[in-house]
C-alpha cells in the first residue's frame, strides 16, 4: 500500500512540475481577449493556442518623462520570447512615448495589443522590478485574400476634414507603360498593414 502511494505522490509531482513549466512562473494562463499584466521574467499561455509569452525585459526606455519638455517622444521597448508551433523566437515590442493608447503587434494570426507601464516621471527611476507588461492577444483580422486591385507609389497624404475619415492617399500605379492615379481615403475601420518578413504589423495613419 505504502509503494502505490509513494507511485501517486511521484506522478502528482511529476504534473506538477510539467504545469509550472507550461504555464511559466506562477503558471499563469490567460484566455483570448482577456487582459494579463507580466512582470519581468514572468510567462503566460494562452488558454486553447499552441501560444506562450515571456516578458523577458525592458531593452530600452527613453520616453519622454512626465512632466518634462523634449524635442522626441522617445520609445520603450519590451523584449518577449514567444513560443509557437514547438519553436521560440524573440520579438521586441516598441511602443512610443507620450501617448496612453497601447500599442499593436501582428505575430502570425494573433494580434497582440501592449503597453508598458509604469509611466517614467521627472527625477524618478524606474527599476527592472517595476516594469509591468499589460497585454492582451485576440486573432488578427484577416485581409481580404483576394489580388490587390491596384499598386504604386503614394505620392501625397491630405488630412481629413470631417469625422469618421482619416484622411485621402495619393497613388501613383505605373503598368503597362501607363501611369494611373488613384485617390484612397482612409476611414477609422480601414486596416494599414506593413509587411515585416513574414509577419505584418498593423500600424496607424500618420502623415
Amino acid at each position: 500500500m505504502q509503494k502505490y502511494s509513494l507511485f501517486l505522490l511521484a506522478f502528482l509531482v511529476i504534473g506538477l512540475s510539467l504545469s509550472s513549466c507550461v504555464g511559466g512562473i506562477g503558471g499563469t494562463r490567460a484566455r483570448l481577449g482577456e487582459e494579463f499584466s507580466l512582470s519581468v521574467g514572468q510567462s503566460v499561455v494562452i488558454a486553447g493556442e499552441d501560444l506562450g509569452i515571456k516578458f523577458v525585459e525592458v531593452s530600452e526606455d527613453s520616453r519622454c518623462p512626465k512632466g518634462a519638455t523634449c524635442v522626441w517622444e522617445g520609445r520603450v521597448a519590451a523584449l518577449v520570447e514567444i513560443s509557437a508551433d514547438g519553436s521560440s523566437q524573440q520579438l521586441e515590442l516598441t511602443e512610443p512615448g507620450l501617448t496612453d493608447a497601447p500599442a499593436r503587434e501582428t505575430f502570425k494570426e494573433y494580434e497582440i495589443t501592449y503597453k508598458v507601464e509604469p509611466y517614467p516621471e521627472v527625477g524618478k527611476e524606474i527599476s527592472a522590478d517595476e516594469y509591468r507588461l499589460l497585454i492582451t492577444v485576440r486573432l488578427a483580422p484577416k485581409p481580404l485574400q483576394t489580388e490587390a486591385d491596384f499598386t504604386g507609389f503614394i505620392t501625397e497624404i491630405h488630412p481629413a476634414g470631417k469625422e469618421g475619415t482619416l484622411g485621402q492617399i495619393l497613388v501613383e500605379s505605373h503598368a503597362d507603360k501607363l501611369v494611373d492615379k488613384y485617390i484612397v481615403t482612409v476611414k477609422d475601420e480601414t486596416l494599414i498593414l506593413k509587411q515585416d518578413g513574414e509577419n505584418r504589423h498593423k500600424v496607424a495613419f500618420k502623415f
